[in-house]
Order: structure tokens, then sequence, then C-alpha cells
């Protein structure tokens, strides 16, 4: 959940977004139009940045909730964060074991990458485009996220999801890799 995201930060220290994030993601949820009473909530309980660590663990965590057939959304593993691609390698892994499907969204990528960038597999992209409706539900859904909004003033932190991360995130269309 980010909940190293604001390293020195009294404001937002990791006791209180290891708490104030699961919160976050559900009322985000909430407000895509999920039905969260009829969503099962897992929790692998890895930590910020750490998640390489227990790569396999996760692996066979994810492993043990899928069955053939089943789609899953992961981060890219190559993403640029070691997190979300040390979860994109344990889905991928996990997706291969029972014949379920991998879709992987690059998120951080758009910070890195430029649309020539052969680092990126763009013959693997697929392109989704989103209702202006389904944009404005995601809009309310990332202001869920006022520990990623807001910095920490006292010490310089800027928030997680600065203003430009905000125009990448509200485009209308999200791109996957198949």
């Amino acid at each position: 959940d980010g909940s190293a995201s604001h390293p020195g930060s009294r404001r937002w220290p990791v006791e209180r977004l290891s708490v104030v994030r699961p919160q976050e993601s559900a009322q985000a949820l909430h407000r895509l139009g999920l039905p969260l009473h009829s969503l099962k909530w897992l929790r692998a309980g890895f930590s910020d940045s750490q998640v390489a660590a227990g790569e396999e663990d996760l692996s066979r965590f994810i492993e043990r909730y899928l069955k053939p057939g089943d789609v899953v959304f992961t981060t890219w593993r190559e993403d640029g964060h070691c997190d979300h691609e040390a979860v994109g390698r344990a889905s991928a892994k996990a997706t291969r074991a029972v014949g379920a499907t991998l879709l992987e969204l690059p998120v951080w990528t758009w910070h890195w990458a430029t649309p020539e960038d052969s680092q990126v597999p763009w013959d693997r992209a697929r392109k989704i485009l989103l209702t202006p409706e389904a944009v404005a539900r995601k809009r309310h859904a990332i202001h869920a996220f006022a520990s990623q909004l807001e910095g920490d003033p006292q010490i310089g932190l800027p928030p997680v999801l600065a203003p430009y991360v905000l125009e990448r995130l509200l485009q209308p269309f999200e791109v996957v890799f198949v």
C-alpha cells in the first residue's frame, strides 16, 4: 500500500499510512462503483519497497486464489518501481501456473518512457478507451487518496501524486500489455 511513501514524515508516518491506505483503497473502489460487499479483500502483508524479497511467497499467495480462466490485472513487470515489478513478476508466475490470463498495466512507466522507447513492449499494448463518465469516476476515486495527494510541507516532501501525475492518470484511456 505504499506505507513508506513519506519517509521522515510526522504527518504521514508508516504506522498511519498502514491504516489509512487500505481505507483509501476501499473508498476509491466504492467511488468507482464496485460492490464492496461482494469483494473478497486479501492482503499479503508485504512491506513497502521490500516485495521483491518475498516474491516467491507472493506468487504462491496469488496462485492460491486463482483458477483457470481468471483474468489478473497487475502492474507491469518492468514498470520502473521495485514493488510494481515484483508484483508483476509474481502475478505472471502465478497466472502461468494455473492457466489464468495476465494483463499488465504500466504505472510509473509514463514517468520515464517516451512513445518511441524500445524498452516498452508496444507490440503487446492495447488501449482501452474510457467514457467521460468513467474518467469522472476515476477522478473521484483518485481523490480518495488524500495521503498520496498531500505531501508533508514541514519536511519538504511533495505529494506522491503531483499534478503532472494526475494529468497522466486521468487520460481518457488505459493501456494494458497483453
